[in-house]
This record gives C-alpha cells, structure tokens and sequence, in this order.
C-alpha cells in the first residue's frame, strides 16, 4: 500500500483538519495510494482490509465516510473560546524511505514502486531531507546521523498521527513495519487515542503497535484486539468530535463535582442533624411540655387587645377615640400583657428548678467523674448500693445509661440560659408580631369602609365636621389632626406599651444564669424597622389623605352656600338699618332670604368618604340662623317703615284734605288755591302711591312671615285712618274743582283791574325820573343815590308784581301783557343810578386819597380808579350827551388829574425818612417820622411849586431801593447753601464734595456787587456793599486754596499710603 504525499493534521480542539492526497482505490491490493484525498472533501475515507493487508474500494462496502466540511463542524460544534490559541500539532514531513534520483522521471504520484536504497539513504537525505528544529521550523541543512538509525526515526515519529503519516509518506513497503506505542499522559482528561512512540523496552504492560494495516491492541492478561487503520482514524475522528460537546468535554469535572458536593451535603446534613439533636429543645422531653406551654402563653399575647374597636360603632369623634385607645391600653392591655409576661416566668422558674435540681443530686451522686469512664462489668468503686443478681452486662449498661444520663443533666443545666433567651426571643417575636398586627388592623378598620359596597351600611370611622373658611373648606379635625391621634396617639401608643412589657432575659431570677449583663432584642426597633410596618403605616397615611382629598373634593358641593356665609359675616344689622329702603328692596332681600332657607332645607347634612363621616349639619345650622337673624331684622325694619309711611301718608292726606277745605275770595288767596288744586291734581298719582306702598308693606309682611307679623291694634287703626283719609281726599277735590269754576270770572275782572293801576304808578316813576334834583348836576350825590335806590327797590317791588300778574294770566288762560312801561322805567332808573353812583364814588376816593397818610397809598390803585372812571365818563357822556351830570363827572376826573403826577411820585414805596426829609428841607418844613402827613398838607405847603426836584428825589429813591432789594437778593441766595463732604476711597478721610455750583454763584455775585459799587447811587449803603465784597473775596480765596490743598493730597496720598 503506497501513501503519497499524504499529511494529516489535528487542531487542539482534536477535529482533523484533513488528509491531502488523493485516494486511489484500483490501486488499493497492489500497493496503490490516494492522492488529494482530505476529511473536508467529498470523497470516502478507505476501509482497510484484514485480509491479506490490502485495502478495499470505497463506494458502497466503505465503513466511513468522511466527515462535513470544517465550517460545518464550527456551526454544529462552536469552540468554548474562540480567541484561544491554536495550538497546531505541527508533525513534520518526515524523509522518504524510498527516494528516486534527481533526474527520475518517477512522479511521487504515479503509483510505481520506488526504487530501492539503503536504509542510511531511506532515513537521511545530506541534499534534500528537510529537518525540524526544536520549534518545529523545516531546515534543510543535514544533521550529522547518529549511530542508531531507530534512534533517529524517532526523533521524527513521536506520535500515532506521526505514524500514520509516515506509512501515508512511505507505503506499505517500507522497511518499517510497525511502531510501538503507548497511551499518551493527558492528565485528568480521558484520551484514549492519543498515542506515543516508544521503543520497545519502553513498552508498558498495555501498548499497541501501528502499521500500515492498522493498530493492534495488546495488554497483558487479555486477548490483543486489531483495528484497521481506517477504522481507527475513523473511530478517533468521532471521539473527537464528541469530546468537543460540552457534556463530553466536562463530564469527568461535572461527575466529580456533582460526587463531591452530594458527599459535602451529606457531612453538612449530619452535622446539622447532630447539632440540632444536641441543641434543640423541642427534641428534649426536659424541655419539650416548658416549650409547648411558653408557645401557648404566646399565643394568648396575640390575642390581647391594643386597640379598642367596636363592631357597628358610630363613628368616633376623634377626641373620644383617642382616649379609649389610651383606655385600652392602659387598664387592660398592659395588665394582660404583664399578667402572660408573669406566666411566662413561672414556667421559666419551674423548668429551672426542676433542671437545676436534677443536676444537683445527680453531681452529689457522683464522687469523681472518673467514675462515668468506667465502663466495665464490675462495680470498682465501693459503697455504692448495687442489686444483687446483676450481670456484668447490666452493669455495664448501666454505668453507660447513668454516664449518659449525667452528661444530659449537666448539659440541660448548661442551656437554660439559651432556654431563657428562647422564651425571650418569642416573647420578643409575639410582641412584634402582635404590634404588626395591630397596625394592620388599624389599616382594616380605615380601609372596612371602602370595602363595604352598602352604601346604606357604610358609617365611616371618624367624624368630621365641615366648616367654610375664607378661601376655601375646613374640615375639623382636619387631616393633620387625625394621622396625629393615628401615628402619635393609636400607633406610638402601642409602641410604648410594647416597650413596657417586661423582659424576661432581664428578670432577676434569671440573671445568674447568664455571664454579665445581658442585652436582649429590642421590640421598638425590630418594630420599626419591619418592612411590613413601614408599608402598613404608609399605607394608614394614603387611606387618610385619599379619604380627606375625597373629602375636599365632595365638600365642593356646599360652596354654592357660600354666599350666605359671605353674608352672615359682613352683614350689619344696624348699618343695613341705616340704608334707604324701599318696597321692592325689600322685597328682593326677603326673596333671596327665603331661597336660601330653601336651598339650606335641601342641603345633605352627612356623607361617608371611606374612613370619614363628613358632618355638615354644623354648617347648616351655622347658616340658617343668618337667613333667620337676616329675615327678622327685616321683618322688623319693614314694620317699622310701614308704621312710619302710615304716619306720613296719613299726615300727608290729612293736610291735602285741610288745603281742599278752605274757599278764599281775594285774588291772591284764589290764584293760590287753584295752583295748589292744579298740583294737587298732577300728584294725585302719586297720593295714591303712598297709600299704596302702605298696603304693600303690610301685603309683604303678610305673605312672608303670615301670623309672626301681627300688628299692633294701634298700627291697625292707623291704617283704617289712613283709608278714611284718602277717601275725603278724593272728595275734597271734586268740591275743589267745583269752587275754582264758580269764581273764576270775578278774579279775572279783579286781575285786569290791578295791572292797569301798576302801570299808571309806573308812568309817574318815569316823570320823577325826568325833573328836580336827579337833573341837576349841583345836587349832592349821596342824597341823589340814596333816593335812586328807594325807587329801585319799588321798581324791583312791581317787577316782581308784573310777574305774578303774568302767572295769574297764564293760570286764567288769558293773553301776557308785556309790561313795557316796567322795562322803560327800569331803564331810566339804572342810568340816573349809576351816573349818580360813579360820581358818588370817585369823589369818596378822592377825598381819602388826599386826605389819607401818603404812605399808605397805592399809586397803581390810584391810577386804576382814575382811568375806570375818566373811561366810563367818556362812554356815559357819549350815550346821554344831554345829561349835566355827566359833565359834571368829567370835569371832577380832569381836575383830579392835576395833581396826579404828584401823588404818582409822592406814593412811590422806595422814598424813606431821608428822602422825605430832603422833601421837607424844601418846602421848609420839618419832617417827623411819627407825625402822617397827606397829600392835601403837601399841596397847603406849596409842594407843586418844587415838582422838579421832587420827581429827582423820587427817581434816586428808586433806584437806590432797587440796588438795596438786590443786594438782600445774594443775602437770599447762600440760605441753604452747604459745603458737602464725602469720603475718599477707603482712607477714612473726607474732602470737599462737587463746588461747581457753588463756584457759580460766587463767581457771579463777585461781578454784581462790583458793578453795582460802580453806581452812583450805591451811596446810602456804600459800606455794606463793600463788606459783601470782602466776604465773597474772602470766600472765594480760602475755596481755591482749599481746592489746591486738596488735589495736592489727593496726588500724594497713594505714596504715603503705600
């Protein structure tokens, strides 16, 4: 069987990565090969057969077809870690045996027979044989061979797949027949087609052997066993792949683990096991009836009640609940607490006595307990009573029954102060267990009324009542006030009971059981940090909020009442008495009373929103005494301003009635009865009105408040009166219309009569006007006013009569006169008047402007008066060119112009004493500033004669008063000037403010007073004005040297600073 060109290679996860060559099966018994042939391609692995060494064709009889392709054993089979190194086994090309000359026209793959050589050049080739380092590189450079050529072939041949690639390479010719190997070291993993080669003294006691044809397994003691060589590569190839698979790749880790940890368990269990045998006390028949009776005794603690809750209660007001949880816990549930607390103790003191006292006697009965090693047959200690006839096997049985017996006394002795911790520790977990539990049935109790889904039998557990506020609705107790009484009454009350049940880790009678003080669980902590007593308190919290938010919500429907609450509050009876009332205001307010009583007799009164029973009858008993309080003010106010429009009305009628009796005859009397009918007439409407409004008031009253506004008999009689009255009314002007017709016709004539007397009385007025001392111009105008002023008042008198007349015409239904001899009079009457007044006047004024002190005069008055009167004595003698008077006022006004000028000069405010002293020097006379003097005394000194010098005098005067006034003008001007200092920076030093402004004002009155020193008439007060220039100078001069100063510190102040 010839092999050529063949390799065949592993990769390390075992999977054959193929055989190259091709496979040539006519060639098979003959020697023949394959060539090209690989695990990957199509073609089928060679069956070899037993017969002969020869090798079958393939096609049908083939024992193995060669596996997928690579890229499929990856899919099916995916590698653990792909980034893991391959580690290629990399099997040399090992030397032909058989090699043909350079020049041999013999192809490796022709399947001839190869020459034959020595075994040297089989084994080495100096040219051609390519050799493997030690890191498995190809060197064709030719080691020197050793003196063994076995030793040299196995230098190359380490392995089976070594093997099996030598025979691919040299056939089955080749002077090597067959290789020995062993199974290859691999550990703890099972590899059973790894092979070695070795010699054959190395050959261990089961090995194989490797030809052409295939492995032969030998071991010692058992029958060799032959597989072919194809059935062998076959059979590794399946191994191969089916250690790849994960329960064949780990199955030996998965056994031994899977058989350590069942071993581990096993020793865990039986240590568990001893030790609970050892330490439980339910397994102790000393301890097991004390246990059960300590369970009993806790199980009484849960049934103790923290929490007072009646079944079918009403809901609790929340100050009454309050006190019968403090109730509850107070002087009943403390009391069972302790009373199972003391039990719990008895059971505890009894189980320690009766161990105690067993390990007493049994350590008194014992001498030395070497005596519990004895275990043999024979009583060795003396003076023990023993019975008779006893084997030396009950002896013995018993001396390991009382051995045993004393080491579990002594033991149980040893773990009552576990025992006592255990009692602890359920009393403990009862307390805990019990106060949990009474959080969750303080959840029930808030959560039982959603749960009820009869409406009818829901009552909710907390009362509250509703109230209005004055934005929005109240609720008392609100929310804060019943998770206060929940958290801090109802559940921290039970947490403080808790913490005062007694301990029995802390008894007294137990403490010598325990080294040093011994500190046991604490229930408040184990309490409150119990998720499921965190959740449940969390959960009371959102019940209440989602209740009182339900609340809010529902108490939505009582703000349509909040007007009447908005009302009660700032309704004022005595303001609201006060207001001007009429019926219809009267009748809106008691009709917006009474639909509020309505709407409050329909309001609901309760609800229940899960855990609270919303009251509102509080709310509707608050409102209803508004609408009655409000209904009776106005029942009461609308009495009394019936009462009172009674009076009136009835006053008014009978007065109407008093007016319509009397018949007058004058004209006056007449005209006044029928202009009172004729109003009496126009208003009987609202006559009428009034009676009316009386009877509605008293309607109103009826029909709101029907028996409660019972009037008085006073009131009643009022009203009859009232009615009587108003029936004489109306026949009192049906008898006044009849009077005013029947003498109607005698007033006019009477009428006609007067009117023709007042203008014969008016035409004589006029001739007066026109003759005697109100034409001449030399009657005295204060006699000629004073009579002017009669006759306007008679004038007036008849003007006033005209009108009255012309009334009485137009009641009559008669034509006006226009009375034109009235107005003519009145005419001439007003121009006699105010000629005769102006003339009047102006020589009044003349008269006190002469003769009145001239100091006191005000010459633009003066002037004034004069200029009124020249002009209206123009205008008058311009209208009545023939009236004397006139003139005579023109003449008076001319002349007093005369001295007009004088006076002009004389009243100018600016002359003082030295001025008038200068006017008296010359008209030599002696001035006295306490003596007045007038301008008539002036005139007798013969003043007009020094007029010039006079208006000199007066002109200095004034402008010597003008430069006076401004020099006390710069007097004004520095008031409240301030010289402002602020601080520099952070020296702590201050300097002179901004100066500009008052830089200005300095700079500009230095200018005006050295101009004004330049004026001539500076004279009378020279000295003062040059003392305002020095202090200006003066000021001006310490201003700029304290401004030089002061930027000169301001420039040197950061040296010094620094």
């Amino acid at each position: 069987m010839s092999w050529r060109g063949v390799r065949y290679e592993e990769d390390p996860y075992g999977e054959p990565k193929g055989i190259h060559g091709t496979w040539h099966p006519e060639k098979a018994r003959g020697g023949g090969g394959f060539m090209g042939a690989t695990l990957g391609g199509t073609g089928e692995f060679p069956r070899i057969s037993q017969q002969g060494g020869g090798v079958s064709r393939g096609g049908s009889n083939s024992l193995y077809s060669l596996p997928p392709p690579r890229e499929q054993y990856e899919m099916a089979f995916p590698r653990e870690n792909k980034h893991k190194t391959k580690n290629v086994s990399s099997v040399p090309k090992l030397p032909s045996l058989k090699t043909s000359p350079p020049n041999s026209s013999h192809s490796p793959m022709n399947g001839t027979r190869r020459s034959s050589r020595s075994k040297e050049n089989q084994l080495y080739n100096a040219k051609d044989s390519p050799r493997l380092s030690e890191n498995g590189d190809q060197h064709h450079k030719a080691d020197k061979p050793s003196d063994d050529p076995e030793l040299d072939l196995l230098q190359y041949v380490k392995t089976g797949d070594d093997v099996v690639e030598f025979y691919a390479r040299n056939g089955k010719e080749s002077e090597v027949k067959f290789f020995y190997c062993n199974r290859a070291d691999t550990g703890i993993f099972f590899r059973p087609y790894d092979l070695e080669v070795v010699c054959r003294e190395d050959a261990a006691s089961e090995y194989f052997t490797l030809s052409a044809s295939g492995v032969v397994h030998i071991k010692a003691g058992t029958r060799s066993e032959f597989t072919p060589l194809g059935e062998w590569m076959r059979e590794k190839s399946i191994f191969n792949v089916l250690t790849r698979m994960k329960f064949f790749k780990f199955y030996l880790v998965y056994k031994t683990y899977r058989t350590w940890r069942s071993t581990v368990r096993q020793k865990l269990f039986s240590q568990v096991r001893n030790r609970l045998t050892r330490r439980l006390f339910l397994a102790k028949p000393t301890f097991c009836p004390s246990l059960m009776e300590l369970y009993s005794n806790v199980y009484e603690l849960s049934k103790v009640q923290l929490m007072s809750i009646t079944p079918n209660h009403q809901p609790y007001n929340l100050e009454e609940f309050s006190e019968h949880q403090i109730t509850q816990r107070t002087h009943k549930a403390v009391p069972a607490l302790e009373a199972v607390v003391e039990r719990m103790q008895a059971v505890l003191e009894k189980i320690c006595r009766e161990v105690t006292k067993q390990a007493r006697l049994y350590q008194e009965s014992i001498r030395d307990e070497s005596e519990l090693e004895d275990k043999t047959g024979v009583n060795l200690y003396q003076g023990r009573p023993a019975e008779k006839k006893q084997s030396m096997v009950k002896i013995k049985e018993e001396k390991i029954r009382r051995a045993k017996t004393y080491r579990r006394v002594v033991e149980e002795a040893k773990m009552l102060g576990d025992f006592i911790r255990l009692a602890d520790y359920m009393l403990v977990e009862g307390v805990v267990a019990k106060g949990v539990g009474t959080v969750e049935e303080l959840l029930d109790l808030v959560e039982a009324p959603r749960q009820n889904t009869d409406t009818k039998l829901q009552k909710g557990v907390f009362l509250t009542t509703v109230a209005f506020s004055d934005t929005s609705m109240t609720f008392t107790p609100d929310e804060n006030n019943v998770l206060d009484v929940l958290n801090n009454n109802v559940i921290e009350g039970m947490i403080a009971t808790m913490q005062q049940v007694p301990r029995l880790l802390l008894m007294r009678s137990f403490t010598h059981y325990f080294d040093g003080r011994m500190n046991g669980l604490n229930p408040v902590h184990i309490i409150r940090s119990t998720p499921r007593f965190v959740e449940l308190r969390t959960s009371i919290d959102q019940v209440i909020a989602k209740d009182f938010e339900d609340a809010r919500e529902y108490a939505q429907v009582f703000e349509p009442h909040r007007d009447i609450y908005e009302y009660g509050k700032s309704w004022d009876p005595n303001a609201y008495s006060t207001q001007k009332m009429d019926i219809r205001k009267y009748r809106q307010d008691m009709s917006k009373q009474r639909d509020w009583r309505t709407e409050l007799d329909k309001m609901k009164t309760q609800n229940v929103l899960g855990t609270l029973h919303v009251d509102s009858k509080s709310l509707k008993n608050t409102l209803l005494p508004v609408t009655q309080r409000t209904l009776d003010t106005i029942k009461n106010l609308l009495m009394t301003s019936a009462r009172e429009e009674t009076l009136a009305a009835l006053a008014n009628f009978t007065h109407r009635v008093k007016l319509l009796m009397e018949r007058p005859d004058q004209l006056d009397g007449f005209v006044g009865f029928q202009k009172m009918f004729t109003d009496l007439e126009s208003k009987k409407k609202a006559a009428f009105k009034e009676s009316t409004l009386v009877d509605e008031m008293y309607d109103l009253l009826n029909m709101y408040f029907g028996a409660e506004a019972k009037l008085p008999t006073s009131d009643q009689v009022k009203i009859d009166d009232l009615h009587e009255s108003v029936a004489q009314y109306m026949q009192g002007l049906i008898d006044a219309d009849d009077f005013i017709d029947e003498r109607k016709q005698s007033n006019i004539a009477t009428l006609e009569k007067n009117i023709t007397q007042m203008n014969e009385d008016l035409l004589a007025v006029l001739g007066t006007l026109h003759s005697g001392s109100f034409v001449e111009p030399e009657s005295d105008p204060l006699e000629v006013v004073t009579e002017l002023e009669v006759i306007k008042a008679n004038i007036a008198s008849m003007r006033a009569r005209s009108e009255q007349y012309q009334d009485y015409q137009q009641l009559f239904n008669m034509p006006k006169d226009d009375f034109g001899n009235l107005n003519l009079v009145e005419k001439e009457c007003a121009s006699r008047y105010n000629v005769w007044k102006l003339l009047h006047d102006f020589e009044t004024n003349t008269h006190a402007w002469t003769t009145n002190s001239v100091q006191t005069l005000t010459i633009a008055n003066v002037l004034s008066e004069v200029d009124n009167a020249a002009t209206t004595a123009y205008k008058m003698g311009k209208a009545d060119k023939e009236n004397r008077v006139v003139y005579r006022l023109k003449d008076t006004v001319e002349e007093f112009k005369t001295i007009l000028p004088l006076i002009e000069e004389l009243a100018n405010q600016a002359l003082s004493d030295r001025h008038w002293k200068v006017i008296f020097q010359l008209l030599g006379a002696t001035y006295d500033p306490e003596v007045a003097f007038s301008i008539k005394d002036l005139i007798d000194l013969n003043v007009m004669v020094q007029m010039e010098p006079i208006q000199q005098i007066s002109s200095t005067a004034s402008k010597e008063y003008s430069l006076e006034k401004a020099i006390e003008k710069m007097y004004e001007d520095w008031d409240g000037v301030e010289f402002r200092c602020v601080p520099y920076k952070d020296t702590g030093t201050f300097i002179l403010g901004g100066t500009d402004e008052i830089q200005l004002l300095l700079d500009d009155q230095i200018v005006k007073i050295q101009s004004m020193r330049a004026s001539p008439f500076i004279k009378p007060f020279a000295e003062r004005a040059s003392t305002w220039e020095d202090t200006l100078k003066t000021l001006e001069e310490l201003l700029d040297n304290w401004q030089t100063c002061q930027s000169t510190w301001q420039y040197l102040e950061p040296i010094f600073g620094s």
